[in-house]
């Protein structure tokens, strides 16, 4: 294992230190102007170098508070696989989990403090970039890829029309565990295995470095919660594909587990909920949007604060939540959630 800091300054996190650690468009939600296409090419011409041999991979999570035993549920088949490891570290682990960390021979960077999964997600992807990796598999710390994962979506991925820049599977839930799925939202038909959608979840997403640099670093403001909605719509306003593999899944947990008719927004916890709402009214917000989705997540949205506040257990935390996180996503106050918050 191989271990690197990341010393932040301020609220939105951006560090100073070691500048090769810092994504050169900056990790503080910053989008970068729109930058050339890329030339036309085969998907079989992955490599720098030109050639046409499978590409070498990485694969990153960013962990906060992970817990042993989850942790070394991501780990162990990416390991099996002999993958390339990226870690960002927010904040400090436990005994186990450093234990287990330092079992694998990952390249770490670490945080004292908890920067957010997207300032993370940034660093590990720049990380792998300076490395020459051309591509990158991404997964949250809950997720548990099974083993080849990364060599079936990267076969997938060589067949992918021009332009795709992520590729990821479809969730499932951990077996006799009752956590929800994220919705799929399909563009267009299936196509050899795939269909293009309107945004994958982050974990389990092979992203295409070279077009993640053009399309831009994640919104690192956001701190967590929507970053992968925003970054995809971002992706298709600048001519790149988002594309979900048909046949491939990953158990994941998202969330917490729950009785199958509690909406998620009862499931998560306080903080989850005012950095979903706050980040989904700045979503509702961006140009790069199209209009009916927004309109439809607007309606959704209300509809969720709505069940939030009729929620016996959680209508005064829920109403104080709701009014900071609509007033602080209006004002684009956005970074760590107010510490009077939590």
């Amino acid at each position: 294992m191989t271990s690197r800091s990341n010393e932040p300054t301020h609220r939105n996190g951006l560090p100073p230190g070691d500048a090769s650690l810092m994504p050169t468009h900056a990790s503080n939600g910053h989008i970068p102007p729109l930058g050339p296409e890329p030339p036309a090419q085969s998907r079989q011409e992955a490599n720098r170098d030109g050639s046409k041999r499978a590409p070498k991979l990485a694969a990153a999570t960013v962990l906060h508070n992970p817990g042993a035993a989850i942790l070394d549920g991501l780990l162990r088949p990416l390991e099996d696989d002999d993958l390339a490891l990226f870690v960002f570290v927010n904040g400090a682990l436990d005994e186990a989990s450093e234990a287990r960390l330092g079992q694998s021979r990952a390249t770490v960077i670490r945080s004292p403090i908890n920067l957010g999964l997207g300032h993370g997600l940034n660093a590990l992807v720049e990380a792998a970039d300076e490395a020459k990796f051309p591509f990158i598999l991404l997964f949250d710390q809950d997720s548990v890829p099974q083993p080849g994962l990364a060599r079936d979506l990267v076969a997938l991925f060589a067949g992918l029309p021009t332009g795709a820049v992520a590729l990821g599977p479809r969730m499932a839930a951990p077996r006799g565990e009752h956590f929800l799925i994220p919705a799929v939202e399909p563009r267009g038909p299936a196509s050899n295995g795939s269909r293009p959608v309107n945004f994958l979840p982050t974990s389990g997403s092979l992203i295409e470095i070279d077009g993640w640099k053009r399309v831009g670093p994640f919104r690192a403001d956001y701190f967590i919660d929507g970053i992968d909605i925003e970054w995809c719509f971002r992706a298709w306003s600048r001519g790149y594909g988002v594309y979900i593999a048909e046949h491939l899944t990953m158990v994941h947990r998202w969330g917490r587990s729950g009785a199958w008719w509690t909406p998620q927004i009862l499931r998560q916890p306080p903080s989850r909920t005012y950095y979903y709402i706050r980040n989904a009214v700045t979503t509702l917000r961006q140009c790069h949007i199209p209009r009916r989705w927004r309109l439809n997540f607007a309606l959704r949205l209300a509809g969720q604060i709505v069940l939030l506040l009729g929620s016996p257990r959680r209508h005064f935390q829920g109403l104080r939540l709701a009014r900071h996180a609509i007033r602080d996503g209006l004002a684009g106050n956005l970074g760590e959630i107010p510490k009077d918050l939590v």
